[in-house]
């Protein structure tokens, strides 16, 4: 028969194992809650509340939009994004099957992103956009933000997805 003392010892093993599990869903969960964040208040132009989801150095590479640095840069170009909408607010985001990978406090992930615009007079589906985006998060403070998103449209990339790997490159040698 086993000693209490080593008894004692697996158990705070498995317990100390499955805190580590624990945590490790735990942040995936509130990593995939952030992202649907992100896309709901996207669409409800709430740029203040968008906005504290980022850091304050997070970068953003959008479509044919360029790069975007900091969070006056973030709200910028989210108010053009959806002042362009074509269904005027009533666009809609879908952030799909992520591939979520956490360690410690930082982690990485990719998510499909499906677009749909609408008909700006009767509201109705008119146009599907499909991307990814890789995106990479911090934990700040027990909070995670976003610190950098690429959305790469159309997913898989070809060679005159946008971002293009030469916008790509020059953006992050001149640093813009």
């Amino acid at each position: 028969m086993e000693k209490y003392e080593q008894r004692i010892a697996k158990l705070e093993a498995i317990v100390e194992d499955q805190q580590k599990q624990l945590q490790l869903l735990k942040d995936t969960a509130d990593l995939q809650e952030l992202h649907t964040s992100y896309a709901y208040l996207l669409l409800t132009r709430e740029w203040e509340k968008i906005v504290e989801l980022f850091t304050d150095d997070a970068v953003a590479i959008l479509h044919r939009r360029g790069r975007f640095e900091g969070k006056e840069e973030l709200i910028q170009i989210f108010k053009e994004i959806t002042k362009n909408n074509r269904g005027k607010g009533r666009d809609g985001h879908l952030a799909l099957q992520p591939s979520i990978q956490v360690k410690g406090n930082t982690a990485t992930a990719n998510w499909l992103m499906y677009i749909m615009m609408l008909d700006p007079k009767g509201g109705y589906e008119n146009t599907w956009m499909h991307g990814r985006h890789d995106m990479r998060y911090v934990r700040i403070n027990g909070k995670w933000k976003i610190q950098y998103m690429l959305f790469t449209a159309p997913w898989p990339r070809e060679e005159w997805s946008q971002p293009t790997l030469e916008q790509l490159a020059n953006w992050e040698k001149n640093g813009l």
